[in-house]
């Protein structure tokens, strides 16, 4: 009986070792709490497209969105507009899938491939964008901005090294353009 005891205890145990991990398991992105505009400038891409097939395949485990591209707003070396692309994402929650996006038209933005979209990506019908963003991405003005961005304001990742003289040379041209 103690012994019967004891294989049903380690059955248990082992059991609830195997299935907690996917109880727990959970898609997490980074907190975004940045403006769409800097989120824009951000992402690798940027396109309005138009959801015209869903296929599920769960025995594989995603779900295939075929999207017409009608406009790319910015990523044109990764994807053209006019084109017909595939778009997967996992059906599973827990690895950051949207496995249930009706037929409509929506604006994806994200990082990585354009081909691949997770709840970490940015796919909102473009209907729901307000009016403002929707003409800031049709006009360009968000395209121009994020070209300015990554000319002018991107993150320094290595600060060059710059002699004492080469700093007094450019501070002493500083002052004589200004004058003070």
């Amino acid at each position: 009986m103690e012994s019967l005891q004891k294989t049903c205890i380690f059955f248990f145990l082992n059991l609830v070792t195997f299935l907690l991990p996917s109880f727990v398991e959970s898609c997490t992105c980074p907190p975004s709490t940045q403006s769409f505009e800097m989120n824009f400038c951000l992402a690798d891409y940027s396109y309005k497209g138009t959801i015209v097939d869903v296929v599920s395949d769960e025995g594989a485990g995603y779900a295939l969105y075929d999207v017409i591209v009608n406009e790319v707003f910015h990523g044109t070396e990764v994807v053209d507009a006019e084109s017909r692309i595939e778009v997967t994402t996992s059906l599973s929650g827990s690895e950051c899938g949207m496995p249930s996006l009706p037929k409509g038209i929506y604006l994806f933005q994200g990082k990585g491939s354009p081909k691949e979209v997770s709840s970490c990506s940015v796919v909102k019908l473009f209907s729901e964008l307000s009016p403002a963003i929707r003409v800031g991405l049709i006009s360009g003005d968000y395209s121009r901005t994020r070209a300015y961005f990554y000319d002018n304001i991107r993150p320094v990742t290595a600060i060059p090294e710059v002699t004492m003289e080469e700093t007094t040379r450019a501070l002493s041209l500083r002052d004589m353009e200004y004058n003070y």
